[in-house]
């Protein structure tokens, strides 16, 4: 038979990545956006981007 589970070893293993931590569709690419090699930071664009309204 087997062992109670309070008596079973049970070993984590910390390296092991189930899920990452970003996944493709936080990136614009994943909504379909083309990807673009800017020198402008995530912040800028931010920053940047505001509705119409505010022009």
């Amino acid at each position: 038979m087997s062992e109670p589970d309070e008596e079973r070893l049970v070993v984590f293993d910390d390296e092991l990545e189930i899920l990452p931590d970003t996944t493709s569709d936080e990136y614009g690419a994943g909504w379909g956006e083309a990807v673009e090699q800017d020198d402008r930071s995530r912040i800028e664009e931010l920053l940047n981007d505001v509705p119409p309204h505010w022009a």
